[in-house]
């Protein structure tokens, strides 16, 4: 039997971050009796709000597509890349989203970026946002479904835009979405968790919710199977029972799972340190999904607790594992479970204003592995295999380690610009006799020195790339 472990308590949402947070699912999820005078409406694509609690803020909504036109390119001269519909960002748009080494752009949906894009271009967002920022009211993008996707590109786009090369007094923007789709790849985690946006954007997560997950899974031959999703997903729809599509849906669901399964296994093993050379090859014929989970990621699994996980890797073993059918199961009904999951988020807007506790999921998990042999274990209402328990574990040292690098390289900066000043003005020196610094390194006197010069530079080059391509299998170690 599965034992329930208390999970250390985690950092608690603040008094005004629940109020925003119950605003923003109030927004989200309007009741039908609401009345349409207490929102100003500045477009049919998005709504903006005002309120003065928890202080004065101007929160713009963005509604769902319903439409599978909407989540992936129309054709391939839209700029996405079958089968996932990604495409390189716009630099003139989002400059910060770029690897610094390479300067590689991020990748995202292009259906959502065009989206954005045609907000920015042909409705006033631009004039609502520079609006809210005159009057010094705090900006907040949310959404449900694709619509916390668009969000997620606002949020950011503001934070280029409105925060960073504006007035230093603005706040920064608060983003609450509420089951929405992965929007962009590797590249656009780590440069949202560069530029420090990640606290910024919170992501609200059922477990069972299928529709955050559905990027990971090749749209462009999926889009029949997508529509039938939403169609039974859309309040506008009669399709309210996945009877009507009992082949379409859990077809589609199983192709989900095992595109869910295939990037969790292949990342579990990157982090793992896995030293196959098989690992690579595989890429070569199975195309995985490039979206990666962004921001801050909180899962409701019960009226009382709330699992919060920055960990990329963290979440997207964890959207696989949340998956995992019972073997008693029926897939016709995990799948109707799935989609149901995706409108219970309106329990958010009276659940997140009690004590909620926020659990620190990945303290949890490393506390309950120390000296356990259990099967299963529940920590803060999520009951996980132990498989599960490991591959977050591992997510969870392989940050621990990144971090313990970048101290390294934060305690040697100095070094290193020392290093590099004295190397430039050592091919100052050069260029001032008119011999390029490498012909000088090479016309040293003493060939004792050349060589040790030389080895100390490459030797270790040519050992990285001998283990890089598993020679020591075939012929043993390097020396």
């Amino acid at each position: 039997m599965p034992m329930d472990t208390p999970p250390p308590r985690g950092a608690a949402l603040s008094d005004d971050d629940r109020l925003l947070v119950a605003h923003c699912a109030a927004l989200s999820f309007p009741s039908a009796s609401g009345s349409p005078s207490s929102a100003a409406s500045a477009s049919a694509s998005f709504q903006v709000h005002h309120a003065s609690r928890p202080y004065p803020c101007a929160a713009f909504v963005f509604p769902p597509t319903w439409s599978a036109a909407g989540w992936m390119p129309s054709s391939p001269d839209a700029g996405g890349r079958a089968p996932f519909g990604d495409a390189e960002v716009d630099p003139a748009l989002f400059p910060s989203l770029r690897s610094v080494g390479s300067g590689v752009p991020a990748r995202a949906s292009a259906a959502f970026v065009a989206a954005f894009r045609g907000l920015l271009d042909g409705s006033p967002l631009q004039t609502e946002v520079s609006k809210a920022v005159a009057e010094e009211k705090r900006v907040v993008f949310t959404g449900h479904s694709s619509g916390g996707s668009i969000a997620t590109l606002a949020a950011i786009w503001f934070l280029e835009n409105c925060t960073r090369r504006g007035s230093v007094n603005q706040a920064q923007p608060f983003c609450v979405t509420f089951g929405a789709p992965l929007v962009g790849d590797n590249v656009f985690n780590h440069a949202v968790r560069r530029e420090g946006w990640s606290q910024c954007i919170l992501h609200f997560i059922m477990p069972l919710d299928i529709i955050p997950r559905i990027p990971l899974a090749p749209l462009a031959s999926s889009r029949e199977q997508i529509q039938s999703v939403l169609d039974w997903l859309s309040p506008h729809s009669p399709n309210f029972s996945p009877v009507g599509n009992s082949l379409v849906i859990p077809e589609f669901y199983e192709t989900l799972l095992r595109s869910t399964l295939s990037i969790a296994s292949h990342e579990a093993c990157s982090f793992m340190g896995c030293t196959s050379s098989i690992l690579g090859t595989l890429t070569y014929f199975i195309e995985l999904s490039p979206y990666r989970p962004c921001g801050t990621y909180l899962f409701l699994t019960s009226t009382d607790q709330l699992i919060v996980l920055t960990n990329s890797d963290a979440v997207l073993q964890l959207l696989f594992y949340c998956l995992q059918l019972d073997p008693q199961q029926q897939l016709l009904d995990a799948a109707a479970r799935s989609l149901s999951a995706h409108w219970e988020y309106e329990s958010i807007k009276q659940s997140v204003m009690q004590e909620i506790g926020c659990v620190d999921y990945l303290r949890a998990i490393s506390s309950s592995l120390l000296g356990t042999q259990m099967n299963g274990t529940a920590i803060g209402g999520l009951e996980l295999s132990k498989e599960a328990m490991l591959s977050l574990a591992a997510a969870a040292q392989w940050e621990k380690q990144r971090e313990i690098n970048q101290a390294k390289i934060d305690a040697n900066c100095s070094k290193i610009q020392e290093a590099l000043k004295s190397l430039n003005e050592y091919k100052r020196t050069c260029e001032l006799h008119e011999v390029s610094y490498y012909d000088s390194f090479k016309l040293q006197r003493e060939v004792h020195d050349f060589n040790s010069n030389v080895r100390r530079l490459v030797e270790p080059l040519d050992i990285a790339n001998y283990y890089r391509h598993s020679k020591n299998e075939d012929t043993g170690s390097y020396l």
